[in-house]
């Protein structure tokens, strides 16, 4: 690849799309100001994962290298409070992604449109929040888009991802 500017097309990427030849797209799990997260499938591992994308109309090697330096980062972090980094590529015609666990439930955002938490369920769910953002701090990092969109809430004794 050159320095010169890669052109890629606006996602969402197409339902049935291959990615790198490894990832299926099953559908789109959301969006924000820097990308989007798709549901995807690994083609031979018949294992699904969640693969993030930027939201750019170009990119060059530097945008390349600070959104590898990211997967990188998230990757080092061992925590079951954070979704795993698995792999990182940059796919013709999308440019750079990175591929995570799949989180499974909704994210804090949905729940919010069935109503307000009890205190009960807010005083849990910070409290589990502060050890995710620990967690992530212990190894150097500062999450910079922590919202509720951004928060998983999974079943089972760790609710928050």
């Amino acid at each position: 690849m050159t320095e010169a500017a890669k052109v890629a097309p606006t996602p969402p990427l197409a339902i049935g799309a291959l990615v790198d030849e490894r990832y299926r797209v099953i559908g789109e799990i959301g969006g924000g100001g820097m990308g989007y997260v798709f549901e995807v499938e690994h083609v031979s591992l018949e294992r699904r994962f969640a693969l993030k994308v930027l939201r750019v109309g170009h990119w060059d090697n530097e945008l390349v290298r600070r959104f590898e330096r990211e997967a990188r980062a998230l990757a080092k972090v061992s925590s079951p409070r954070v979704a795993q980094v698995t792999d990182f590529g940059v796919a013709e015609g999308i440019g750079p992604y990175y591929v995570m666990e799949l989180v499974p439930g909704q994210s804090l955002e949905q729940r919010l449109t069935s109503g307000p938490l009890n205190l009960d369920e807010l005083v849990d769910l910070g409290a589990e929040l502060c050890e995710a953002v620990h967690d992530v701090h212990r190894h150097g990092l500062v999450h910079r888009d922590l919202k509720p969109g951004n928060i998983g809430l999974s079943p089972g004794p760790i609710r928050v991802r």
